[in-house]
């Protein structure tokens, strides 16, 4: 794939930021540098010092309401003397409250140089976890391996056939692969690098434990210094549909790839952003709104310069690097989170510089705060995480020359959850619903710094369809991280008919999740057809009839017919509308058949997205039959009636006359004769088996057909075999009224 031009300038602005005044209103007091409430926490027995090249991440996987703690990495286990010894770790540790963890075993292979994360990627209201790393320093022996949570304290692999994870250097520390729910099917789906030339992979979730490679995008070349080192699924443009942003090792560019889904015209993922002013990048950008306006801005390391700076999101993928000097030093990681409680996401630095660094509001400016015993390291480890759930986040660390510690957080200010959103609305469509609702509001964060995250259940209370891995009934989030939902409206696709419950919940700078607003309902139609069934059949045509329900975008109906179910031919499809559960009839003629012939038909209906299709049925071309409803109108008027019995009855005196419905799908007329006539009526609803009606039709002779009521269509004709007609000279040959 080539690569687009550059689209993204670099903007020295000569101004203050036009939303920098909104923020000071907010009554935000300028920070002073004052001493970071972080204490060192033990974490149970836990020894492994020089905890480096891997990551951790904080999850309730047994929700009991605390966060556990699962980690990966290369360590020194110091046992003592010469015994002491590197090793590559993989380990899960449960929060027993009071500050206390215990070692969990889980089946997982030992990994550094890799990533660990939480997800719920079944939607069993349970944590599940992956990793991918590398096992012994060499290509041959990288993992990457998905475990489903058994619910029980255990784990089992569940294996995705084709999927690979690539070795990275010690150069630099991401996250390897990320989770998010692209196509909005409610089920999330994972992005990963890949070996060779630093591609990333996307891999469709298609429930049942199924996954399959849908994209990929593009690496820059082969060898270390080209490779991806870091991906991440994040809604930069606001839009509702989550990006991907990587980053490449000892390259000038982070690249955005715009969500496509939405638009069949373009490729899945899109090149839409090259974000300059980053020279010999080693770090994953830190992804956060820092300014609280609505827009995920980037924090990005400049390995040249050695410093982390500011790309602020101005919109329509367009970023300017601000001026504002995050921190100076070499750092090998950087992660954002609101540890002080005041609305704005901060920033935890481990590196040769360490500490974490105070945003003074509005994204501008950062404060520079050291942690009181956390020495620099670099290639290590770092993760926001309330684990003792006071309203403060705490930080877990491990890096070169430093134990895996845990740092509790004592900030005076205690942070309290957004307000449940309200005004929730659903409104459906074929196969999907558009969700929107009310801005919450949070005592510390502003509202347009608010994230969301949404829950969609098939039984009231659940979340089965759209895991939101979090609690229902309070909002606590089981994961720390920001809501996937950057505003206030998402759209479901792929939902098969059926109703729905849902509902949302805000979540501000420190992960915190509000209460889930009231829960709503809303039904999908979807596609429906009717069975098709065929009329006005001569020996060389026939009028085939439907019904189509539609879904709520515009829908067509058309028929498919031949001589084997394979059809082979389509007649031209026919707008049906674009309502929501409306029925709506559809009829078409095809012609040029051959006589005497079974044909097999059934009907389509779809929106373009899907389809649905009757069950196939026949008709027969019989060469004896005389239409009756000439003009494809499904009723048989006098008229049409009269022009039917003059053409077989040379007299031309046979005449029906009052066509009606007698209730119950019981069908009545009048035939006029000449006198002295008897006349045999036969019925038929196949065209193909015909009996006599109970008596035979004289002088305004009224007609009951009661077996009308059991068939969809019927189909008369006067037995022309007899002998008394024959003697009165009527041809050999019958015709056909349709009676309904």
């Amino acid at each position: 794939m080539s690569r687009k031009p550059l689209v993204i300038h670099i903007v020295l602005l000569a101004v203050i930021w036009p939303g920098l005044s909104e923020f000071r209103a907010l009554g935000q007091a300028p920070f002073t540098n004052q001493p970071v409430p972080f204490t060192n926490q033990a974490l149970a027995t836990v020894a492994l010092t020089n905890l480096t090249q891997g990551s951790a991440a904080w999850g309730d996987y047994d929700n009991d309401g605390r966060l556990d703690l699962l980690f990966c990495g290369v360590a020194w286990v110091d046992v003592g003397g010469t015994n002491s010894y590197y090793t590559n770790v993989t380990q899960l540790w449960h929060n027993d409250g009071n500050g206390q963890f215990h070692q969990v075993a889980i089946p997982a292979p030992n990994v550094g140089y890799g990533s660990v994360a939480w997800v719920d990627y079944d939607n069993d209201g349970y944590l599940d976890f992956m990793i991918a790393g590398n096992t012994s320093g060499t290509n041959e022996s990288n993992v990457v391996q998905l475990y489903h949570n058994q619910q029980n304290g255990t784990f089992t692999n569940v294996p995705i056939p084709g999927l690979v994870w690539s070795f990275q250097s010690a150069t630099g520390t991401g996250p390897d692969f990320s989770w998010a729910d692209y196509d909005h099917d409610g089920r999330k789906d994972l992005a990963i690098i890949v070996p060779s030339n630093g591609a990333v992979q996307v891999w469709h979730n298609n429930g049942g434990g199924s996954f399959s490679q849908t994209f990929t995008v593009p690496g820059l070349g082969s060898g270390v210094n080209y490779k991806t080192l870091s991906v991440e699924w994040a809604d930069m443009a606001s839009d509702g549909w989550v990006d991907l942003v990587t980053c490449y090792n000892n390259f000038t560019n982070y690249e955005i790839w715009h969500n496509n889904y939405t638009n069949n015209a373009f490729p899945l993922f899109a090149d839409a952003a090259q974000i300059e002013g980053a020279n010999n990048i080693k770090q994953t950008p830190a992804i956060a709104d820092y300014s609280d306006g609505g827009l995920l801005d980037l924090l990005i390391y400049n390995s040249s310069s050695a410093a982390g700076y500011l790309d602020q999101n101005l919109g329509g993928y367009q970023f300017s690097q601000t001026g504002a000097l995050v921190y100076t030093g070499s750092a090998n990681f950087s992660i954002a989170g609101d540890y002080d409680n005041d609305g704005y996401p901060d920033v935890a630095v481990l590196g040769s510089v360490e500490g974490v660094y105070h945003n003074n509001g509005g994204g501008t400016s950062f404060t520079s705060n050291s942690i009181a015993g956390l020495a620099a390291g670099a290639a290590g480890i770092l993760a926001f995480g309330d684990y003792d759930n006071d309203g403060r986040l705490d930080l877990v660390t491990g890096s070169v020359g430093n134990p895996l510690q845990l740092w509790h957080n004592t900030t005076p200010v205690t942070n309290t959850p957004p307000t449940a959103p309200t005004g929730l609305n659903a409104v459906p469509f074929a196969n999907g619903v558009v969700l929107s609702w009310n801005e919450a509001t949070d005592a510390q964060t502003p509202s347009s710094g608010l994230s969301y995250n949404i829950y969609v259940g098939t039984v009231p209370g659940t979340d089965n369809y759209s895991g939101a891995e979090a609690d229902l009934a309070t909002g606590w989030r089981r994961v720390p991280q920001r809501g996937m939902i950057q505003g206030t409206n998402y759209t479901m696709t792929q939902m098969p008919p059926g109703t729905y419950y849902w509902s949302v919940q805000a979540i501000d700078s420190a992960f915190a999740g509000g209460p889930f607003g009231a829960q709503g309902m809303f039904s999908i139609p979807g596609l429906a057809v009717t069975t098709a069934y065929c009329d006005n059949i001569t020996a060389s045509s026939a009028v085939l009839y439907s019904s189509g329900t539609t879904g709520g975008t515009p829908t067509t109906g058309y028929f498919q017919w031949g001589l084997t179910t394979s059809y082979g031919n389509t007649t031209a499809p026919q707008s049906l509308g674009s309502g929501i559960g409306a029925v709506v009839p559809f009829h078409q003629g095809i012609s040029g058949l051959e006589a005497s012939t079974y044909y097999h038909f059934r009907a389509v209906v779809t929106n373009g997205a899907a389809a649905v299709y009757s069950p196939d049925n026949m008709f027969y071309t019989d060469p004896t039959v005389l239409i009756g409803d000439t003009n494809g109108s499904g009723t048989v008027t006098a008229a049409e009636a009269g022009m039917v019995f003059s053409n077989y009855l040379m007299s031309g005196t046979l005449v029906l006359t009052n066509p009606a419905p007698m209730g119950a799908g019981r069908f009545g007329f009048s035939l006029t004769v000449i006198t002295g006539w008897s006349l045999p009526i036969q019925a038929s609803s196949d065209l193909k088996s015909w009996s006599n009606l109970p008596a035979p039709a004289t002088l305004s002779y009224d007609i009951n057909d009661p077996y009308a009521i059991s068939s969809p269509q019927r189909f008369y004709r006067v037995d022309t075999s007899l002998e008394d007609v024959i003697e009165l000279g009527a041809p050999q040959r019958a015709g056909a009224l349709n009676g309904r």
